[in-house]
């Protein structure tokens, strides 16, 4: 429920996906010090899932699906400390007007095949006029590293940004963004 408050300690323990995404937030919530884990599924396609405002610190994401999904999907406020992401499709999505995510350090990372031209797996993606901010942090992905897209706009203060693709196509960046967007860099 959106009137809630939740602090969620994982104390080192491991929250696994089951009949659908293990975790939604339409609240407040804080995540730390443990992982989350998503399925190989449709149902089971994110490991967060975030509507409301979401704090995470020092969680590791496993994410395994390679059709469509994100390991962290963000469509409300949210701040991501010292996480390690590792995904098959996009580690970090962020989708709407009125959403914003902040990267401060941590781990990124989209693996998904490389050879499978209909599906791109960039390790973060703010689009539909959502604000990125990254503030440090290793980012890499084997399609690409950060896109931006349809009215979004992403600072970056700091991070190490690698694309690892083979292909020599045109889909293939470290930073993409489309004319509706911005990405500026300053460190």
């Amino acid at each position: 429920p959106a009137d809630r408050d939740i602090t969620l300690d994982l104390n080192g323990k491991t929250i696994t996906a089951g009949a659908l995404d293990p975790i939604k937030n339409y609240g407040t919530m804080q995540i730390m010090n443990g992982k989350v884990e998503a399925g190989n599924s449709e149902k089971t396609r994110r490991c967060i899932y975030n509507y409301g405002t979401m704090t995470i610190e020092n969680v590791e994401f496993t994410q395994t699906y390679d059709k469509k999904g994100a390991a962290i999907n963000n469509e409300g406020e949210m701040t991501i400390n010292n996480a390690t992401v590792n995904s098959v499709f996009y580690a970090v999505w962020s989708s709407g007007a009125n959403t914003e995510t902040t990267i401060n350090g941590g781990k990124y990372t989209a693996t998904n095949n490389v050879n499978n031209r209909d599906v791109w797996a960039y390790a973060v993606v703010a689009n539909n006029g959502a604000k990125l901010t990254i503030n440090g942090g290793e980012f890499t992905g084997n399609h690409g590293v950060v896109a931006v897209e349809n009215n979004s706009e992403a600072l970056l203060t700091a991070g190490n940004f690698y694309c690892t693709a083979e292909y020599t196509g045109n889909s293939d960046w470290t930073l993409y963004t489309d004319d509706s967007s911005s990405i500026v860099y300053d460190a």
